[in-house]
């Protein structure tokens, strides 16, 4: 599911999983246990990418439909987790989204220190499927573009390249220069003093962190909505609105 491959300083790590790699249980504890094991690292930087046609669809609406409420009650703080680790990696991280970034794919993009795209689209259209963001995914999207968060949440829609661009929530590249993008910037990155960059990316972000702890109840109501929404049907109804 998780490719890892080194060049030089750059960790670069791909994410492979099914046709549009969507997010399960299984993909979020590997993408986090890869993620926390870069703690130690001292210096380099790091690109997290898709492989194919999506950098990440979304969470797999399926598992949940099939899981029901014990694989929401796990799921959920396994993708606030995984949004956590990436947003808390000491190291740079730069994200190459290769194609479309949806729901939780949009916000693990979020999550990283800069962000480039060169196909597909980007958003978040949790509310039309009827479900609440989690408290972390939300912060961390609001520390990405500021009060732009607002208008994409409350969209529940996606966006094109260009207007994600607008709101400062990606860099459009030409599709063919994204990986050439992304690692000249990581190595750009990765030449600041190690330490000069991460005690300011914790001082930027420290505000973030408050922000979730203080609202860390809130997911309480965040796990309930989704367990309405699959008792309810909106989940399996907007599965089938997608095959139509």
């Amino acid at each position: 599911m998780i490719t890892v491959d080194e060049h030089e300083n750059i960790v670069v790590i791909s994410i492979e999983h099914g046709k549009v790699n969507a997010l399960d249980l299984e993909l979020l504890a590997e993408l986090s246990a890869v993620f926390r094991s870069l703690s130690t690292r001292a210096d380099g930087a790091v690109i997290v990418t898709g492989v194919g046609s999506s950098f990440s669809a979304g969470v797999d609406l399926r598992r949940i439909q099939d899981g029901g409420r014990e694989y929401i009650l796990t799921f959920l703080p396994a993708l606030s987790a995984a949004i956590l680790d990436i947003f808390q990696c000491p190291l740079p991280v730069v994200a190459a989204i290769n194609g479309h970034a949806i729901a939780g794919g949009c916000l693990l993009a979020a999550a990283a220190d800069v962000r480039f795209m060169g196909r597909g689209r980007i958003g978040l259209p949790e509310l039309a499927v009827g479900v609440p963001l989690p408290v972390a995914g939300i912060e961390v999207l609001r520390t990405a573009i500021g009060h732009h968060a607002y208008t994409m949440i409350t969209n529940a829609s996606t966006v094109a390249v260009d207007e994600a661009d607008g709101y400062g929530l990606v860099t459009a590249v030409e599709p063919k220069e994204l990986e050439s993008r992304a690692m000249s910037e990581a190595r750009r990155l990765a030449d600041i003093p190690p330490h000069a960059f991460t005690t300011t990316k914790a001082q930027l972000h420290a505000p973030t962190m408050v922000a979730i702890e203080a609202n860390a109840e809130l997911d309480r109501a965040v796990t309930a909505g989704w367990v309405t929404s699959w008792n309810s049907g909106h989940i399996s109804d907007y599965l089938a609105s997608l095959s139509h």
